[in-house]
Formats: C-alpha cells, structure tokens, sequence
C-alpha cells in the first residue's frame, strides 16, 4: 500500500488566494491528507497552484 492510499484525498473547490496560499502549500507538510484535486472557475486558478509546486 502507497501513502496516498493510507491518506485522505481532499479537493480545494473556489475560495480563491485562501485556498492557493494557505490551504494548498499545507498539503505538503500533512501526514494524514493529500491535493487529490482542484476545482477553480479561472484559468489563473490552476496555474497559481502549480506555479508553487504543490502538486
């Protein structure tokens, strides 16, 4: 079994700069959940995320 199977996968859906500076950078330093996804509405959404390496 991999972590991300003993992990729980969480979504970020909108909330905009909460969720790309606060909530996504904190998935790297959980131990009990990982970035399973991301819903956003912009384009700029996503590639705030992956600008910062989170997944």
């Amino acid at each position: 079994m991999n972590d991300r199977t003993k992990k729980l996968g969480v979504a970020l859906v909108g909330l905009g700069s909460y969720s790309t500076q606060h909530l996504a950078p904190a998935f790297e330093h959980s131990h009990y959940c990982y970035l399973a996804g991301i819903v956003t509405g912009t384009p700029s959404g996503c590639s705030q995320i992956f600008r910062l390496r989170i997944v």
